[in-house]
């Protein structure tokens, strides 16, 4: 069965011949056949697998199943992990576009949308908001449900920053509206706190919502530090393919004033060889021709030619060159142009 397009009311199903949706989905397999890995599970069936490397290396598998392009594909991640854009069968189901933000695969998806620039999105997500690696081995387990006046004390779940220019989003704790610790305390420990600025200082170190701060803040840092040494090690590489670049650009420099010069001998003789270049110095030939033989006869005539035989020889040869030059400028005057 094939898909057929069927205005107003969209697809229906076909036969005979490629139609639109196979066409649309020939299309989708060609650009993920530029991946790692790609094959044909079957007819309808076709996997591509790419990977992402960020602290630890992430597997996306990409499938597009037999309704394909009419129902998204079908992504996944491995190994199991924990990211709030993989839901708990390890499927993504939302990621940063990079044209208008996050977005949810399925309820964005269409059959002219570029599948390979989606998997390239999805890819930098988790590239910039890496996953947490499932402990055990297995699919990540549910948060634990917070209850009455734990859920002052507990940080709230963490929310998204806006992204960045990069959409690299960065998940922050909620400030908590109360501290049980506080309230729970005597007023003279909490005399105790103000009077001793150490104590104070590590009770304050040792709150969930600073430790927390504390941990992602370490998390930044070293993720800046580790992009940092991947734009170093970039850095020979680039001044060698600068260098490159420029040793490129002076060979273009010379091959273009070869070539400005060529250019120029060949418009001079376009201009020589054209039509009107022609006539001009066919017509010349034949005048210079019809003077030389005119000026023969009158030599002739006054008695300055005193071989006969060379005189006849001479001007049948300058009027069978005028005829031949004047038949050959009528016949270019008469072609058309």
């Amino acid at each position: 069965m094939s898909w057929q397009y069927q205005a107003p009311g969209g697809y229906h199903a076909g036969g005979g011949g490629a139609s639109g949706m196979d066409m649309q989905r020939a299309k989708h397999i060609a650009t993920l056949r530029r991946l790692q890995k790609c094959r044909e599970i079957s007819a309808n069936e076709f996997e591509a697998e790419l990977e992402v490397q960020t602290k630890e290396q992430y597997k996306i598998t990409i499938r597009l199943l037999e309704g394909f392009p009419m129902t998204p594909p079908d992504i996944r991640i491995s190994p199991p992990c924990t990211s709030p854009y993989i839901d708990a069968q390890m499927s993504v189901v939302k990621y940063a576009d990079h044209a208008v933000g996050e977005v949810s695969v399925a309820g964005t998806w269409t059959v002219h949308k570029d599948v390979s620039a989606m998997v390239n999105d999805i890819r930098n997500t988790l590239y910039f908001s890496p996953p947490s690696r499932a402990s055990g081995g297995g699919r990540p387990s549910a948060a634990p449900q917070a209850s009455g006046g734990d859920s002052a004390v507990r940080a709230a779940q963490p929310v998204r920053s806006e992204p960045a220019p990069n959409h690299a989003h960065v998940q922050v704790p909620s400030l908590p509206t109360t501290y049980p610790e506080l309230d729970n305390m005597s007023t003279e420990k909490l005399q105790e706190l103000l009077d001793d600025e150490g104590a104070f200082v590590t009770f304050f170190n040792e709150l969930p919502l600073v430790t927390e701060l504390d941990t992602i803040e370490t998390s930044l840092r070293d993720e800046n530090v580790r992009l940092a040494q991947c734009n170093l090690m970039q850095r020979e590489p680039l001044d060698k393919l600068k260098d490159d670049l420029l040793g490129q650009h002076e060979i273009l420099q010379v091959q273009k004033l070869n070539y400005d010069e060529k250019q120029a001998k060949l418009q001079k003789l376009v201009l020589d060889c054209s039509r009107s270049k022609i006539i001009e110095r066919l017509e010349q030939a034949k005048v210079a021709a019809e003077a030389e033989s005119r000026e023969l006869q009158r030599t002739f005539r006054s008695g300055g030619c005193e071989n006969l035989e060379g005189f006849v020889r001479d001007y049948q040869a300058l009027r069978e060159k005028y005829h031949i030059l004047k038949f050959k400028l009528d016949k270019l005057k008469e072609a058309p142009q």
